[in-house]
Parts: structure tokens; sequence; C-alpha cells
């Protein structure tokens, strides 16, 4: 009976520890963008609730976006979500560390631009202030500025 001697098994282990570190980077930067992703459907959610909350209860709604923190919630109401380590806001109006979105009965808002972002996506929030609509976009002027 032939068997695998030592040196053959070392050479198997460097090889299969090369290719290891060769696409370990690949993997990581896909699972990086979806957890953009996943946060970014997050929060649009948070902001759907808060207009439909708005609209169904006939008073007014406030959710508020904390970049400091990472954070979106709705004002008086258990419904929120915290961003995952390595995603964060970026707020459209400079120098502000929070923003509040406010929807209103008859389905309008204050509106807002927010983006989230990590270090491979970037997508942009924007609610509409005279129908409220909420809507999610890559932001392409970034991926734009990286090639």
């Amino acid at each position: 009976m032939r068997g695998v001697t030592l040196i053959e098994l070392l050479v198997v282990l460097v090889l299969i520890g090369a290719v290891l570190m060769v696409t370990m980077p690949v993997f990581s930067k896909g699972a990086q963008s979806l957890e953009a992703r996943s946060a970014a459907r997050q929060v649009y959610g948070v902001l759907r609730v808060a207009r439909s909350n708005a609209i169904a209860q006939a008073e007014r709604a406030v959710v508020l976006i904390d970049s400091g923190n990472g954070q979106i919630s709705l004002l008086n109401s258990s419904v929120g979500y915290v961003l995952p380590r390595g995603v964060q806001f970026d707020l459209m109006d400079q120098g502000r560390s929070s923003e509040r979105v406010v929807f209103y009965p008859d389905g309008s808002s204050s509106g807002a631009r927010v983006a989230l972002s990590n270090s491979h996506k970037r997508y942009r929030i924007d609610v509409e202030s005279l129908t409220g609509q909420v809507s999610v976009d890559v932001d392409k002027s970034v991926i734009a500025q990286r090639l």
C-alpha cells in the first residue's frame, strides 16, 4: 500500500493556503456590499412604516436619523434599526449629526436625502416632500469617481 508522504501533505496544505489568501478578499467585498444593501432596505422599511403609521393614525410620525450612533428610529415607537459596523449614514445637509423626517397624515413629508455607505457601496435614500414617497438607489456618482 502506498501512502502520502509528509512533504506531499505539506505541499497540498501550502497550495490550499495560497488559494484561500487570494480568494478571501473577493468574498469579503461581496459580503460587505450585501451588508450595505441590507442596511439600506432596513432604513427604507423604517421610513415606509412611519409614513404608513402617519396615514393610518391620522397624526404626524417623526423619524430620527442619528448618524453619530448609526441609528434610525420612529419616535414614540419600538420601530428602529441600528446600522451594522462598517456602514454609516452620510447626511446630505453638511454640518448636522442628525436628521428629522416628519410624515404627515396626508402622506406628505418634510423631505430628506440621506446616504448609507461603507467602503464598497453607497446608497442614496430620498424622501419626497410632496408625496412622502421613499426611494433607494445606488449612488452611481461615487462609483464613477472610484473608476
